[in-house]
């Protein structure tokens, strides 16, 4: 029996410039396959894409970008990412299985997981922004998780126009349970887990006890757009989270505007939000109105 013996002549590492996480806004998962991750350059929006490849923790990774080749064949410690030139690059994300809401971002270099590319208003931050660059549900996804589930039909008031890309999140006793994003057409699904259930009353005899219904209060984040321009049809992540800075009422009544009372969460049933509307004589709407001044 004979051997070979191999000589490694040259070993050649490279450093890769951009590594993205994401995250389940509903889950808190961090594992997701079967996105379409795609960048250019901002600078040259028409310019060849390039698409990341997955491994196996769920990481996407990108090389070969232009303008970091120096970067990717360096030692990739610190110095050569502060020596390297920090060209732009536009992110794209889209998901084919229809679980998720397309997004896209800016983002440069970065050494290790990409952070998420902007600052999210609030303290203490939301969970959901604390791990990873957060994906939100699409309305008509199906989760077979015991999570809660809201539908909503977001629209302005007083303008009847579609709320695009609004946020809208739930709050129990006064604590948020979830944020969910609308889509294009103002339709949202909201997924967050339930709370412990109420302990049961100390009566005598025992009252009934309610122990897996909850009352839930909502609120609207959103900036409208000038009049007669389109919503985007893949939106800007730091758009859409800069709207945190700018709570809206969500009403049941918009003229005069009241606001929409507390809504029954029953476990395992989903709730499905919706406005009055004066115009159809106090009928319930099939809309959710939100103001937007």
């Amino acid at each position: 029996m004979s051997f070979t013996t191999v000589r490694v002549q040259e070993w050649l590492e490279r450093t890769l410039p951009l590594a993205l996480r994401f995250r389940d806004a509903a889950t808190a998962n961090d594992l997701i396959d079967g996105l379409v991750v795609g960048a250019c350059p901002v600078a040259r929006p028409n310019a060849r894409r390039l698409y990341a490849q997955a491994n196996r923790s769920g990481t996407y990774l990108l090389s070969d970008l232009p303008g970091l080749r120096a970067l990717e064949y360096g030692a990739g410690d610190a110095a050569d990412f502060a020596a390297s030139p920090a060209p732009s690059f536009r992110i794209e994300v889209t998901d084919p299985l229809g679980r998720f809401l397309p997004v896209s971002f800016a983002a440069g270099a970065a050494r290790g997981l990409l952070p998420l590319p902007c600052a999210v208003p609030g303290s203490p931050p939301r969970e959901a922004f604390t791990h990873g660059i957060p994906l939100f549900s699409t309305p008509a996804r199906q989760l077979a998780e015991p999570l809660a589930c809201v539908h909503a039909e977001l629209v302005e008031a007083p303008t009847g126009r579609a709320a695009a890309w609004a946020l809208l999140a739930a709050e129990i006793d006064g604590t948020e349970a979830g944020l969910g994003l609308a889509d294009r057409e103002g339709r949202v699904t909201l997924f967050f887990a339930y709370p412990s259930p109420q302990p049961p009353p100390v009566t005598s005899p025992p009252a009934p006890a309610e122990r897996f219904v909850w009352n839930v209060t909502f609120r609207a984040y959103y900036l409208p757009r000038p009049p007669d321009t389109p919503a985007p049809a893949r939106p800007d992540l730091c758009a859409l989270l800069a709207q945190l800075d700018h709570p809206r009422r969500v009403l049941d009544l918009q003229s005069p505007p009241q606001d929409l009372l507390p809504q029954r969460l029953d476990y395992g049933r989903p709730l499905v939000l919706r406005s009055t509307d004066p115009a159809a004589g106090g009928a319930v709407s099939s809309h959710l109105f939100i103001e937007t001044a």
